[in-house]
């Protein structure tokens, strides 16, 4: 028997192989079942991640989209020849062949034409840059001492074979269609650091916890919405947001915390210095609940003061105000409530699974809540639609 039928039902020959038969449906779902490193790893990480996390270095790194393309396709013939580890692979010329005759074909099919010696070496680099990454993140002992510089954040985290189909055809559909790949971030403070939520416009969404917020240059976003206050005044004067929301959250004020004086976020070290110090600049006292959240407004004042290209990708916002646009009122439930869970959750089941990021991670409930995520989910939806030119 020469040929193999694949998942779509094609009876494919790989030794004489035919374009009209590639498709890009066989090599997505090929590749999510395929395991990194011949299994020799700690848990089953994809060649379609791998792909996937190649293509968004590449686009990290400023190539062009036809390179990210080429990236997310580097392994395709895989699909149909399976692979062979690199220290036998070099023993066998008439596999290298093979290989080189299915792989160029694939490109020539999606890219239009094979790569050219220069294009070549820029997707071998981010392949092997990523294979060294993946070891450091997928094996028990470090493989090498020292690690390449990247500029993405990879994703090494296990992700469901089927959901990491649909990404590597999502992705695919936006790089050969020419669609602008958006990615939108939501971040709320939680116990571990930061919950981030990551949502992007081809339906892709995942959750992550940062433990600082400095680590927000490499996430290769566009746009990152936050639940903390931006801006400190020395007078301890309300903000223009916190004035907004507290006008549109009329009845539920309360979940928006007015920001301290900047001394408050500085210079005092307990809750009743912070109290005299803020009443004094403002005639008001602080919350307990402002309180709490002062360690998180000095990290992010601080990251701004450092980072002032951040502006206008770091934007503050409520995940309730987010709610409140999305209903068109704000929820009648408090959000550590079941039913106003329930009805948080009913809102964003319409845009993303968020029933996969609430329930399927590996994070306690000590280092993140349901309802962290949550609103970081709505954070991130809702600063997406601002970039794709559709805002609430």
């Amino acid at each position: 028997m020469e040929h193999i039928t694949t998942f779509m039902g094609e009876d494919f020959t790989p030794l004489a192989p035919d374009m009209e038969q590639i498709r890009i449906e066989d090599i997505a779902h090929a590749l999510s079942l395929t395991c990194r490193a011949n299994g020799h790893i700690t848990r089953f990480y994809s060649v379609a991640q791998h792909c996937i996390n190649c293509a968004n270095e590449a686009k990290a790194r400023g190539f062009s989209p036809k390179i990210q393309l080429a990236c997310l396709l580097h392994d395709g013939s895989e699909a149909y020849l399976s692979d062979i580890t690199r220290p036998v692979k070099g023993h066998l010329p008439e596999y290298l062949k093979i290989e080189k005759t299915m792989q160029d074909m694939i490109y020539e099919k999606y890219l239009g034409a094979t790569l050219t010696g220069e294009e070549y070496i820029q997707v071998e680099h981010v392949d092997d840059d990523m294979l060294l990454w993946e070891f450091g993140a997928l094996m028990e002992k470090q493989v090498f001492d020292v690690l390449p510089a990247i500029s993405s954040s990879p994703d090494f985290g296990y992700v469901d074979s089927l959901a990491v189909e649909n990404m590597f055809l999502k992705l695919a559909d936006s790089l050969m269609y020419g669609r602008k790949y958006i990615v939108a971030l939501g971040i709320d403070g939680c116990h571990a650091g930061w919950c981030m939520v990551k949502l992007d416009n081809l339906g892709n969404s995942s959750m992550s916890l940062i433990n600082d917020i400095s680590v927000l240059p490499d996430t290769c976003a566009d746009i990152a919405l936050i639940d903390i206050p931006i801006g400190l005044s020395d007078s301890g004067e309300e903000s223009e947001f916190y004035r907004m929301a507290k006008k549109e959250l009329k009845g539920q004020s309360s979940c928006v915390f007015p920001v301290p004086c900047r001394d408050v976020i500085y210079k005092v070290d307990t809750y009743e210095e912070a109290c005299e110090i803020n009443k004094e600049r403002t005639g008001k006292k602080i919350s307990r609940q402002s309180w709490s959240i002062v360690p998180k407004i000095r990290e992010v004042d601080e990251f701004m003061s450092s980072n002032p290209e951040m502006k206008g990708f770091l934007v503050e916002h409520h995940p309730e105000l987010c709610f409140l646009r999305l209903l068109g009122t704000p929820c009648k439930y408090n959000k550590r409530e079941q039913l106003g869970e329930n009805q948080r959750i009913a809102v964003l089941k319409k845009h993303m699974d968020i029933l996969s990021l609430v329930g399927n991670h590996t994070y306690s409930s000590r280092d993140v809540a349901r309802d962290d995520i949550i609103d970081a989910a709505v954070l991130a939806f809702v600063g997406l639609k601002r970039l794709s030119e559709q805002e609430i």
